[in-house]
């Protein structure tokens, strides 16, 4: 416990909470709602600049563990900036059936899903080789959403 009370990036994220319920409690539902977007679209942006060169040579030479966890990162903040720049799109246009009903939605989700895979392997990749153990909890991860998917199809049809 005492590490923590000098760890900045642990009062960084407290103060991030507490700040955002205190504008909670300030700002209109909606006026808050537009403040985040624009704060998480901004703040995403400036990660994909500061990352892009890292990002080009890990997929670049990408063999070894840490070059999956960086490209990981940032093609989710790519998804992440994807999915505000489209939030945003949905809000600007009242959010009509032909947009919100779109191929754009799944491919959110589809990528975040390639990215955590990245993530969830890159401490099991040596020199081009996934181990085992990271594809089996891959292939359980992958099994286990298939199920969820199946059950909320099946509750969703009958």
């Amino acid at each position: 416990m005492r590490r923590f009370k000098k760890s900045l990036a642990a009062w960084g994220v407290l103060a991030a909470v507490m700040s955002f319920w205190g504008f909670y409690w300030i700002l209109p539902q909606d006026q808050l709602t537009k403040v985040s977007y624009s704060l998480a679209l901004g703040a995403v942006f400036a990660v994909l600049v500061r990352y892009t060169r890292d990002a080009f040579f890990a997929l670049r030479d990408g063999r070894e563990g840490y070059h999956f966890l960086i490209a990981g990162v940032y093609l989710t903040f790519i998804i992440l900036f994807g999915q505000r720049v489209w939030a945003i799109t949905l809000d600007l246009y009242g959010r009509p059936e032909n947009l919100v009903n779109s191929p754009i939605s799944p491919f959110i989700s589809w990528m975040l899903m390639i990215a955590s895979a990245m993530v969830s392997m890159a401490p099991d990749v040596d020199n081009g080789r996934v181990a085992n153990a990271s594809l089996l909890r891959l292939g359980t991860a992958l099994f286990i959403a298939g199920l969820i998917s199946g059950i909320s199809l099946t509750t969703f049809l009958s």
